[in-house]
């Protein structure tokens, strides 16, 4: 049953992630020069008179290839419908890569700001921080109403 409830949190779990190629995790520096770290890497703002210069500087792309395959694995266990404990797994799973990710995230965005004299702070987190753990919050409830649906199917077959 592709329309349950579990599919709605699998789904905004997946897009929180997505959202990760949007939003970056952390931005420092002054008005006329900034860093901001994202999944693809640092990039370095400067303004000159109105008009903004960009440098890339260090490149993420094997955190964005584990963070593109972390946002389809919900995608994944939503087809998985006929498996509930298949679902169940495929979400812990899920969960164990994203804590990963955080902490992949921390250690990236520390050693690529100390590589540019910038040291982490906590008023230096952007939004795309926030990402990651309210997606696990929407796996686990997408999880728990996994396992009410075996109950409920087991309370039905026991009435069989």
């Amino acid at each position: 049953m592709i329309q349950r409830i579990q599919t709605i949190w699998l789904l905004i779990a997946s897009l929180l992630l997505f959202a990760l190629f949007i939003f970056p995790f952390a931005k420092t520096g002054l008005s006329s020069q900034y860093f901001e770290v994202n999944v693809y890497g640092i990039s370095k703002f400067e303004v000159d008179s109105g008009k903004i210069t960009t440098t890339h500087g260090f490149s993420f792309i094997m955190m964005a290839l584990y963070t593109l395959l972390i946002a389809l694995l919900p995608l994944y266990t939503i087809f998985q419908y006929k498996n509930r404990p298949l679902q169940i797994k495929l979400a812990y799973v899920s969960i164990a890569l994203s804590v990963l990710l955080a902490m992949w995230m921390y250690f990236a965005t520390s050693s690529a700001l100390n590589n540019v004299g910038m040291t982490l702070q906590i008023s230096h987190m952007d939004l795309g921080t926030f990402l990651v753990p309210v997606h696990i919050v929407f796996l686990i409830l997408a999880i728990q109403n996994i396992k009410r649906d075996i109950a409920l199917i087991k309370s039905a077959d026991r009435l069989r």
